[in-house]
């Protein structure tokens, strides 16, 4: 199991996307930067549960940073 920055609780594993989201609004226009996320799906054997909220959440999470 990791126990790195980005992983353990949501928002750590949300700290990724955040990050690469400011870091690329950094370099180019910040109003030309979008992400698109599915909160559906499969990796390997794994189901990803709750994505939608979890989506929501990194949503509003990086609206409240001012970003």
């Amino acid at each position: 199991m990791r126990t790195d920055q980005y992983s353990g609780s949501v928002e750590n594993r949300q700290r990724f996307l955040l990050e690469t989201i400011d870091s690329v609004a950094a370099e180019i226009a910040g109003s030309k930067t979008d992400v698109g996320c599915s909160p559906f799906g499969h990796l390997y054997d794994a189901c990803i549960y709750d994505g939608e909220n979890k989506f929501r959440r990194a949503r509003q999470q990086h609206s409240m940073s001012g970003n």
